[in-house]
């Protein structure tokens, strides 16, 4: 949950955000020689973010565990809803 709002505060003087996305997207596939590409009729899972300025607490924690050093800090960018095996859901 907080992965691209901590990357994309700390990086975005040294990259554009369509980097920070290929850093944590298509690139570690390419390292591991995985397809990192989305032909028409196949099926996707997909992260959907935005670039807004939030602060990222407790409740912005979706699972049981509801521990991360970035609590209380001010990130840029958020998750808003993820699409995975055919289910879509919005934060």
């Amino acid at each position: 949950e907080a992965l691209f709002g901590a990357l994309n505060k700390v990086l975005e003087n040294q990259f554009t955000v369509e980097e920070i996305i290929q850093l944590i997207s298509s690139r570690p596939s390419s390292v591991m020689g995985l397809k990192s590409s989305i032909s028409e009729g196949e099926y996707a899972n997909l992260t959907l973010f935005n670039t807004e300025t939030v602060e990222f607490s407790k409740t912005s924690i979706n699972c049981l565990s509801k521990n991360s050093p970035f609590i209380g800090e001010t990130l840029k960018g958020k998750v808003i809803g993820v699409i995975n095996n055919n289910q879509i859901k919005l934060n």
